[in-house]
């Protein structure tokens, strides 16, 4: 898993490698361009917020 995401941080830049996961046994890497970075939607509040809300 490593070496794919080497492999596509040297191709894209690392700071396009966004996640990397599994589907039908094979390994992706997914990678967000700067290009595309407006079209990101980008949750408000921080996710232990959303699940530990404060009273």
């Amino acid at each position: 898993m490593i070496e794919i995401v080497r492999a596509v941080a040297d191709a894209e830049g690392a700071d396009a490698v966004h996640g990397l996961f599994v589907r039908g046994k094979k390994y992706y890497v997914e990678v967000i361009r700067r290009d595309e970075e407006d079209k990101i939607q980008w949750l408000k509040e921080r996710p232990a917020d959303i699940l530990f809300p404060k009273e």
